[in-house]
């Protein structure tokens, strides 16, 4: 189900590679049983869709997961309520772990 891949060409595309691994790993974490939202925010030009496709696209990230989905600009907190979940922590990077809330 979702989008079977996102349209983009990132063969000019330089500097994300940290940044997706880092995000990779967060989402197919064996220790992590719970549910995984990342989301991205900064100012435009930044990078944030682009890397955000590029993880979605992963080959790696579609085998590990059977359901997608790319939603843009929720308002503040609506990720959370919809999916009861809350925020577990900030990493220096920018980068919020989120946990589900149910438990």
């Amino acid at each position: 189900m979702g989008i079977e891949k996102l349209p983009y060409d990132d063969t000019d595309v330089i500097g994300l590679e940290d940044d997706k691994e880092k995000v990779e790993k967060q989402l197919v974490d064996p220790e992590n049983k719970n549910r995984t939202v990342i989301s991205t925010a900064g100012m435009g030009g930044l990078g944030r869709s682009t890397l955000a496709r590029k993880v979605y696209n992963e080959p790696v990230i579609r085998k590990h997961f059977d359901t997608f989905a790319w939603v843009i600009e929720l308002p503040q907190g609506i990720a959370e309520k919809a999916m009861g979940i809350k925020k577990k922590e900030e990493t220096t990077s920018g980068i919020i772990t989120l946990q589900d809330s149910k438990k």
